[in-house]
């Protein structure tokens, strides 16, 4: 299951930022994480093998993240298009 993750921070000082993306690197769950402008501080793609994985997760990795006070979460139902290749 794949799931789209919107986390925004407390604070965005340099130590508080640097201790945030270490926790980040660190989970394998994470496979991607976007540092964004907008409404969102960073945008994670989180792999798990299912829903209680997914709340687990919530509950025992994320919401412990560094500074984190806000996440929004949106399971992806499928994927509609993914192309990582510059359009020539």
């Amino acid at each position: 299951m794949r799931v789209v993750v919107e986390v925004n921070l407390q604070q965005h000082g340099e130590e508080e930022v640097q201790r945030f993306e270490q926790a980040v690197a660190a989970s394998p769950q994470i496979v991607q994480c976007l540092s964004t402008t907008g409404q969102a501080d960073y945008i994670l793609t989180v792999l798990v093998p299912d829903i209680r994985a997914y709340e687990r997760f919530l509950h025992d990795t994320l919401f412990r993240l560094p500074g984190v006070t806000h996440v929004r979460s949106s399971i992806v139902l499928r994927e509609v298009k993914s192309e990582l290749r510059l359009p020539l």
